[in-house]
């Protein structure tokens, strides 16, 4: 893991994949983070993240699909184009 250190108002750069993470406020020990990112980029905090690949692994569990390739559902069309747009 690569760890950065950045004051307020200053910004990491990914330009291969043009994304952008700026520090936009500091309160005490939270850090409010701006992210920049192409529109076909889905950008998840972690917690969500989790909730989410949880909420498919069980909706391919009931449709009898492998959890671990969401694409394969057969019953849910959207579980696919979340998880392309997830994955980018």
């Amino acid at each position: 893991m690569l760890v950065l250190s950045r004051k307020f108002g200053e910004r990491i750069l990914i330009p291969q994949f043009e994304l952008t993470f700026s520090v936009v406020a500091i309160d005490g020990n939270t850090v409010k983070v701006g992210i920049t990112a192409p529109t076909n980029v889905s950008v998840y905090r972690e917690e969500l993240w989790r909730k989410v690949r949880m909420d498919q692994g069980a909706h391919l569990a009931l449709a009898g699909a492998d959890p671990v390739t969401p694409s394969r559902c057969s019953r849910c069309a959207a579980h696919s184009r979340e998880e392309s747009s997830a994955l980018g």
